[in-house]
């Protein structure tokens, strides 16, 4: 017992399989037993009794069936549902919150997320003894490396009310084998990588470069506590902090890095530190006017406070949590340094010409009270960091709090002096983002155009009644020949492309199995997050009776097609972009109504086809997003839109943006993106899915619209 407590037994991988393969159902039948030992009634029986049967038949499955990985994630899933169903049923017998009882749940994960850990329960329950804490100290010396086990003894520890819940960490044998924090830290940063490519996201060796160093320092202060031990206690607590100030081109994947790089961290500390670590993400915007961003940063006494500043506070440590969760803050579109103007300097006169229309004369002037077009996007690069600076300045820097500025302009010295004069941004790093290229391209290119085409596909058999539900037996491969130019620089033309492949390969693909089974795409090992799950070999097509479909995506020059079909002569291959398409759009009778700043109107075609129109959006005049310190009857262009959706699926906004500054104000609202605020609640995320934006700008041609909004443009005229 004391062997495999603490990872040393000869044969514990293998028993550390099969007790993963069977956990989440052992500890099922084990929390219902614990409810009904808490509370002997016949009506809490009755309500635990379908999780208990459900979890019995499982194991006993498990035990003659050995499960693959696929097919384990699935059946945890099923599990994790079986559970929240009986907690919600026991509540009322037990007379218990849902919180509370989850509670319960998730202590048994945390204290059986491996057999080390499931024996040590065991033993502390047994003997009632209770862990506080565990490091391994060690030296050059194997003879003189040893673990030490601090117990809780309610005369040393009177500060807590109870002992605090214990586990090991899950990479326990990996150190008892070999205490090295330089190996398994770069371990770790492997891993990061690997599971940044599972996001979707290749980094270049220049990027890996340029990053390695400050994560491999986190990842190695996340392993050693302040006096120079091994921690062995499954926690985080890192003390290096991370800020990073990553800037680049538009379309370089500055935002891309910071969607991938919370889950691919969160992923890596529960494989190695932490199984049941939460992470959480907060988005703050910095392209607005500065009255507008003092605003949103200001704190207030007591419950007042409803800044930005507090939001970061609490979706670190909640009040419902145990433990602070892995935050990262994203801060993102930082302003460049404004260059100097002369007072009758308009921006129109900046670009080389005067303003001709009212909508250009209403863009040259600053747009209300508050100078929404002052300064760039809003304010200068310096006043955004002094703003920064102060506003952070009482909050405490938590190294678990990670922070991610992105902006299209490098940092000036002055800007970087004064964000660094805060704790929270004192380790500071500018990060040069270059676009992906070569086989990080093609990669990208690949992985995402496959993972593009199976979710259309299996949109498309759930959502029609006639075809029949996918079934592990009507499996089909899918193989793509990319013989595109994936260009260099911007990655928005690409992924638009891509998009725009898929739609139609997925349009064949249907048409070419109608009335057959079912298809699901199966992606190949080719580096993606498939390729951990899918590592058994295809198997014989003629046995399961069905064949491999290969994709060609060729390019349209018609002498590259004419090769492209020479090659692929089979009904089985597809060519695609080698015939015409044709989109047709229908809108029906349309209404209109006025509404905060602008004109919104909606109608329809028929069922499910009801478009609703914003038009006219002075973006100088309109916030795009509101504060929670704004009155209640302040609108915003995200609320107009967010109420609109409620109404009908689709919805077109028309956006006036006269100036290049205003121009920036609307880059994060055109993207395609989730537009998401710091105290976005789930229902409040604006997807972009079937929103059509349209801005009008005062450019007098396509190279003086500013780079970013160019290259979120999918058509320019």
């Amino acid at each position: 017992m004391l062997r495999l407590m603490c990872g040393l037994d000869d044969g514990h991988d293998d028993l550390e399989r099969k007790f993963q393969s069977i956990r989440r159902q052992l500890l099922a039948r084990r929390l219902a037993s614990r409810f009904r030992t808490l509370r002997p009634t016949a009506e809490l029986a009755e309500a635990l009794a379908p999780l208990d049967a459900a979890a019995s038949q499982a194991i006993e499955h498990a035990r003659v069936v050995d499960n693959d990985d696929d097919d384990g994630a699935q059946a945890e899933a099923q599990m994790d549902a079986l559970v929240r169903r009986a907690i919600c049923a026991a509540c009322q017998p037990m007379g218990a919150t849902e919180l509370q009882l989850t509670r319960v749940w998730q202590q048994l994960l945390a204290t059986h997320s491996s057999l080390s850990n499931a024996c040590l329960a065991r033993f502390c329950e047994e003997t009632g003894v209770q862990v506080q804490d565990a490091t391994l100290v060690t030296s050059p010396h194997p003879s003189r490396v040893r673990l030490s086990v601090l117990l809780y003894d309610k005369s040393v520890h009177d500060a807590q009310q109870r002992p605090r819940s214990f586990a090991w960490i899950p990479a326990l044998r990996r150190l008892m084998r070999e205490p090295d924090v330089e190996l398994l830290s770069q371990a770790m940063t492997a891993r990061l990588w690997r599971e940044l490519r599972w996001q979707q996201y290749y980094p270049s060796d220049e990027i890996r470069a340029s990053l390695e160093p400050c994560l491999h320092r986190w990842f190695r202060s996340c392993l050693i506590d302040r006096n120079g031990a091994l921690r062995l206690r499954a926690c985080l607590r890192p003390q290096t902090p991370i800020c990073l100030y990553l800037h680049g081109a538009a379309g370089s994947g500055k935002s891309s890095i910071v969607r991938a790089l919370l889950p691919a961290l969160s992923a890596t500390v529960r494989a190695f530190l932490h199984p049941e670590l939460l992470g959480a993400f907060v988005k703050q915007n910095l392209n607005k006017p500065v009255a507008h961003l003092d605003l949103e940063l200001q704190r207030r006494p007591n419950n007042n406070d409803l800044s930005v500043v507090h939001v970061v506070e609490m979706a670190r440590e909640p009040l419902s949590a145990t433990e602070p969760r892995l935050l990262l803050l994203a801060l993102e579109e930082m302003p460049d340094t404004a260059p100097e103007q002369t007072p009758e300097q308009t921006p129109e006169r900046a670009r080389g010409r005067t303003p001709s229309t009212a909508l250009e004369l209403a863009g040259s002037s600053p747009g209300g009270d508050d100078g929404a077009v002052s300064g760039g996007a809003g304010g200068t690069q310096l006043a955004v960091a002094k703003l920064l600076a102060e506003r952070f300045r009482k909050s405490a820097a938590h190294p678990d709090l990670i922070v991610c500025f992105t902006s299209n302009y490098t940092l000036c010295d002055a800007a970087a002096a004064a964000l660094k004069a805060c704790t929270l941004f004192a380790s500071l790093e500018c990060v040069t983002i270059q676009p992906v290229g070569g086989a990080q391209r093609a990669a990208l290119g690949g992985a995402m155009l496959r993972t593009l085409i199976a979710e259309g596909l299996a949109s498309a058999e759930h959502g029609a009644p006639d075809r029949a539900p996918p079934s592990a037996a009507s499996n089909e491969c899918l193989g793509i020949d990319m013989r595109l130019d994936l260009g260099v620089g911007d990655v928005r033309p690409l992924v638009r492309l891509l998009r725009a492949v898929a739609a139609y390969a997925i349009t064949m693909l249907n048409a070419q199995l109608a009335g057959q089974a079912p298809y699901r795409a199966r992606e190949l090992d080719d580096g993606s997050r498939a390729s951990k799950v899918a590592k058994r070999s295809v198997p014989d097509e003629a046995a399961l009776g069905y064949s491999t479909t290969h994709l060609t995506v060729a390019s349209a020059d018609p002498a590259a097609t004419a090769a492209a079909d020479d090659e692929t002569t089979s009904p089985q291959h597809t060519s695609l972009l080698s015939r015409p398409v044709r989109l047709t759009l229908e809108i029906g009778e349309i209404g209109t109504r006025a509404v905060s700043g602008g004109e919104v109107a909606h109608g329809g075609t028929g069922e499910g086809g009801a478009l609703g129109l914003i038009r006219r959006v002075d973006v100088t005049e309109v916030k795009m997003n509101r504060s929670l310190y704004d009155t209640r009857d302040a609108r915003s262009l995200r609320d107009e839109i967010l109420d609109l959706r409620d109404l009908v699926p689709r919805v077109a906004v028309e956006l006036l943006a006269p100036t290049s500054a205003s121009e920036l104000m609307i880059r994060e609202m055109v993207e395609d993106s989730p537009s998401v605020v710091a105290h976005s609640v789930h229902k409040r995320i604006l997807h972009k899915r079937g929103l059509l934006f349209v801005v009008l700008t005062g450019a007098p041609s396509e190279k003086a619209i500013s780079p970013e909004l160019r290259s979120r443009a999918s058509l320019v005229l």
